[in-house]
């Protein structure tokens, strides 16, 4: 591949590409390969046929002590959770794509889906789904190690000072992600427990001027703008850009980190899935 083809590449198809990954979907696709075969030879022929019986294989397979179930289980559960991790680095990567796209409608209008709304909203979405990108790390790491903990009780504690993990590469690279998601945690903490939206700082004291310059217009009031409203709408957009790069940033880094994180991983699973 060129390297301009690699610069261009997004973040989430450049993690797609990690070996990890790719061993994941190698030890996954053949044992899906052995279930559709297994249904196939069955006499069912109508679709609710086919369904009765796909769901009696996977109950009694699931139910059974063989080597392919567990193969099935245990691969099943890490795709799962690495996938989760490669999507919300996709969705992390478009937030920039939704701040540079704001869709002006009758509708938006209407119900007061300003431009700042959508940013707001959009942001929220971002500090969500990037701190999410932690807890699956931790959730993962649970499922290739084989340590048995409930996915509640999943903790940043109970994974790093566990005997299985704290003398390996893994824990390092657990804290490295930690360290990178810090700077994202209270505002997402704010929002998800007490419906505080995050703060944009300069984007906010724009809209702000912006929107007594608009009701003072609305409402015919003789009080002066305390700034022009072409000046306001400029200096925005330059904090929109600005924010729209700070977020592209983080994405990189925090993509970065994961990467690291699935090197370590790596061996492990190896040695386990084979």
């Amino acid at each position: 591949m060129s390297s301009d083809n690699t610069t261009n590449r997004s973040l989430y198809y450049d993690l797609l590409a990690h070996p990890l990954v790719i061993r994941v979907l190698e030890n996954t696709s053949p044992l899906y390969d052995d279930i559709l075969k297994n249904i196939s030879n069955t006499s069912a022929k109508t679709k609710s046929e086919i369904q009765k019986k796909t769901r009696e294989y996977l109950r009694n397979l699931a139910s059974s002590d063989t080597d392919l179930s567990f193969k099935i289980k245990y691969n099943n559960e890490v795709f799962q959770y690495i996938s989760n991790l490669t999507h919300a680095v996709e969705r992390i990567e478009m937030t920039p794509i939704f701040f540079r796209r704001y869709p002006k409608s009758k509708t938006y209008e209407q119900n007061n889906i300003s431009l700042h709304r959508w940013i707001q909203y959009h942001y929220a979405s971002f500090l969500i789904t990037i701190t999410s990108i932690y807890d699956t790390a931790l959730l993962l790491t649970n499922a290739v190690f084989l340590l048995g903990i409930e996915p509640k009780f999943c903790s940043h504690k109970k994974i790093i000072k566990h005997e299985r993990i704290k003398e390996t590469p893994v824990k390092p690279a657990l804290e490295h992600l930690d360290a990178l998601i810090e700077v994202y945690r209270e505002p997402r903490h704010l929002y998800a427990h007490r419906s505080v939206l995050p703060t944009l700082d300069l984007l906010d004291d724009l809209e702000s001027m912006r929107f007594a310059s608009k009701t003072q217009e609305e409402f015919n009031t003789d009080m002066p703008a305390s700034t022009h409203p072409i000046i306001v709408e400029e200096l925005y957009q330059i904090e929109r850009r600005r924010l729209t790069q700070t977020i592209k940033a983080g994405a990189i880094k925090i993509t970065e980190g994961t990467k690291v994180f699935f090197s370590a991983l790596h061996p492990f699973y190896t040695e386990i899935s084979s």
